[in-house]
């Protein structure tokens, strides 16, 4: 497991697993795929304006769909921004519940996924094999 603490040395993290049950359930619920929505969840999304207009984009991405960066890109409205939408989407704090692992190369190939490819594939392919089998 990766140590993420120097990007919180101004802060002090408090572990509250009354505060942390609902983000466990959901994402328990997500991996059996009893769900496919995080709405639910209060998020408090921190980045900059540009950050967060990719971020939101995310959200919109469906269950089981994939979007290029380029496509992306376009969807706010920044066309020429492909490489300043990808660094956005690698920042992203809360991967899953803001689906960046729906964002492939235009090729159609997986890549930049800060977990790994092979991370990144089974969640694809976890959300596509459920939504064939909901169809």
């Amino acid at each position: 497991m990766k140590d993420w603490s120097y990007r919180f040395d101004t802060v002090d993290l408090i572990e509250d697993e009354t505060k942390l049950g609902v983000y466990i359930s959901k994402m328990k619920e997500y991996l059996s795929g009893t769900t496919k929505d995080f709405s639910a969840i209060p998020l408090d999304l921190k980045g900059t304006s540009f950050q967060l207009q990719v971020w939101e984009a995310l959200q919109r991405i469906p269950y089981g769909e994939t979007m290029t960066y380029s496509e992306v890109a376009v969807q706010i409205g920044k066309v020429s921004s492909v490489r300043a939408v990808a660094s956005a989407i690698g920042k992203n704090p809360v991967m899953v519940v803001v689906p960046c692992h729906r964002v492939i190369a235009k090729d159609g190939s997986l890549s930049g996924y800060r977990d790994g490819i092979n991370q990144k594939a089974k969640l694809i392919l976890l959300e596509s094999t459920l939504t064939r089998k909901n169809e």
